[in-house]
């Protein structure tokens, strides 16, 4: 079948484990590839070809963004297929799940270089863990230090005194304030999802309004 000559060609690309419609994905996309940069070496000729019509190109250019947006669709597609597969394995195959997951947890780099005090690159390690040093011990002071000296810089000028009228708002500034709580925001301490406030963003209006008010 055609499974398992690409299974057998192409080694290093897809395990035995892979389901047919995995197998049935990747092949779609090698050929697709295969067949846009047959395309692409045809558009470099025409388009160095004065004799090549405009028509020729404006088609082939067409012709290589249609594939370009079907691979990857096909790349979407099974992914949110792989993800489905994995989420709906939580349960009865755990091991599978978080497996999956560990494919798209973020890898650690290292610090390849940094520029010391006088604008000099440095790759060497022991140099970058001495800048990295002097850096986080110049920033950081002890929380239970009880001789801790102000802090050096001017505080900013007031140009205007602050006056209860600042505090001012109207019924219609609560709602609009509802309506900027995204629909999937966590709940507060009172356990009332997002999308209740919002649905019920004009009862709610005056009474927290009022609330509002006389707390001042």
């Amino acid at each position: 079948s055609p499974y398992k000559y690409y299974l057998k060609h192409l080694p290093g690309t897809l395990s035995t484990k892979t389901t047919a419609k995995s197998v049935r994905v990747h092949l779609r996309c090698e050929l697709s590839l295969a067949k846009k940069r047959k395309l692409q070496d045809r558009l470099e000729k025409a388009t160095a070809d004065p004799l090549s019509s405009q028509e020729l190109i404006r088609h082939l250019e067409e012709s290589i963004a249609l594939l370009h947006f079907d691979i990857r669709d096909t790349i979407v597609r099974e992914k949110h297929y792989r993800e489905e597969l994995a989420v709906g394995k939580v349960k009865s195959n755990p091991k599978y799940f978080y497996s999956y997951a560990k494919k798209f947890s973020r890898q650690k780099q290292s610090i390849s270089m940094l520029f010391d005090n006088n604008d000099n690159i440095c790759t060497d390690p022991q140099q970058i863990a001495n800048i990295l040093q002097n850096q986080f011990t110049s920033v950081f002071s002890n929380p239970e230090d009880t001789d801790l000296s102000a802090a050096d810089f001017a505080p900013p000028p007031i140009h205007s005194r602050f006056e209860d009228i600042h505090l001012s708002f109207t019924e219609e500034d609560v709602a609009s304030a509802i309506d900027d709580i995204k629909q999937d925001a966590a709940s507060g301490p009172d356990g009332i999802p997002a999308v209740l406030l919002k649905s019920c963003k004009l009862a709610l209006a005056r009474p927290v309004h009022l609330l509002w008010s006389l707390s001042f």
